[in-house]
């Protein structure tokens, strides 16, 4: 209950994973909810010889979260490496990298089952292509795709995002010029509001707890 207000593109996939273990045999993720303790304010699910699937589908679920931690740190070494240079950035690179990797909390996020490493990932994407757009003018399509990822990712994945969107999108008006940054600002400034709008609409639970977010 306490993650039903979070952002659906993670669950989308990890849903994905469950249908097809479903499609196997619908006893393999038969769940259980016991009563909630007095002590705690999560659901908690009993293992047992019928929801033996459940539990195995969490654990292909941290497999997939280890995949995207993959990624993460992919993001994270290419956008380095461009920002430090093609040949010279190798090292440092590869150092950063290798700090990320071996950070408790970046081992824990990508273990566990949560939205938390997709969030990960999409952060380092935003870093790549901050780095990017910094350093090399933008073409028209560039420019539309970042944008667009700008935009839409921190409200399909997970709303803590929307500070590294901002300055993405910031970066892109910067880097645009007099051609396209008049244009881009107006997409930059309502596309939010429009989000956010069809989100109060669709989901209020959604948006009052991305008010809380920004309030945070």
């Amino acid at each position: 209950s306490y993650e039903t207000v979070q952002p659906p593109g993670y669950y989308w996939l990890a849903g994905a994973l469950f249908h097809v273990i479903e499609g196997v045999d619908p006893q393999l993720t038969r769940r259980l909810r016991p009563p909630l303790t007095p002590e705690s304010e999560y659901t908690r699910y009993g293992w047992t010889a019928q929801s033996y699937g459940f539990l195995w589908a969490m654990q292909i679920l941290r497999w997939f979260n280890i995949a995207i931690g993959a990624l993460t740190l992919f993001f994270i070494y290419r956008g380095t490496r461009q920002l430090l240079g093609a040949a010279e950035g190798v090292p440092s690179a590869l150092a950063v990298t290798g700090v990320v990797a071996l950070t408790p909390q970046f081992l824990h996020n990508t273990a566990a089952v949560s939205n938390d490493a997709l969030a990960n990932a999409c952060g380092a994407l935003f870093f790549w292509l901050l780095v990017d757009v910094a350093l090399r003018p933008p073409s028209g399509r560039r420019l539309a795709v970042a944008a667009a990822t700008a935009i839409v990712l921190p409200f399909l994945v997970k709303l803590t995002l929307l500070p590294m969107s901002a300055a993405l999108l910031l970066m892109l008006v910067w880097r645009a010029g007099r051609a396209h940054g008049r244009l881009l600002l107006v997409v930059a400034l309502m596309a939010p509001a429009v989000l956010a709008a069809g989100l109060a609409l669709a989901t209020p639970a959604t948006a009052r707890f991305l008010l809380r977010t920004l309030w945070w």
